[in-house]
């Protein structure tokens, strides 16, 4: 795993789809968008970080992809 370089892009990615996922619970009622709105960010998001996580999952496999990318996450929040 060690072999695996997440680029600082797709921790960005991954971050906005898992806030875009967090806004869709947050929505209510006379919100200024509709959760249509909010599940199509949800969306978007996902596929930006699909994109950039992809090619990893190609040379790597999707296990050891999901295990460095959440290890930088996990970096990436304590610096």
């Amino acid at each position: 795993m060690s072999d695996i370089v997440i680029p600082p892009e797709l921790v960005d990615a991954q971050r906005r789809a898992e806030e875009a996922f967090r806004a869709v619970g947050a929505w209510a009622e006379g919100a200024p968008d509709t959760l249509a709105d909010r599940w199509a960010a949800v969306y978007q998001e996902a596929d930006a970080a699909h994109a950039l996580r992809a090619p990893l999952v190609a040379a790597h496999g999707s296990w050891a992809v999901s295990q460095a990318l959440g290890l930088a996450m996990r970096q990436d929040d304590n610096e």
